[in-house]
């Protein structure tokens, strides 16, 4: 993704080159850092969203979802198998 330049290759590198390369860098990094903010914050609010509407229609929704909810927390929150018995 990001390259090291040592002192003789920057002197043989144009600088349009250089400055083509930075700004990609920096894009890189704007993107990467968009899409993982996107991430974090788009999926508490639609969670919270969804559990409101689902809240709002009925209780028996509700406590599937919570079944639903803890039941696969519950599968993630196991340790997984070494091999070993």
């Amino acid at each position: 993704m990001f390259q090291i330049f040592r002192m003789p290759r920057l002197r043989k590198s144009s600088i349009p080159s250089l400055l083509t390369r930075t700004t990609n860098d920096i894009t890189q990094l704007q993107m990467a850092l968009t899409m993982g903010l996107q991430v974090i914050t788009q999926g508490p609010i639609m969670a919270i969203w969804a559990i409101t509407k689902i809240a709002d229609k009925n209780g028996n929704w509700l406590l599937a979802l919570l079944v639903a909810v803890a039941a696969t927390s519950h599968s993630y929150a196991l340790p997984l198998d070494n091999g070993h018995c």
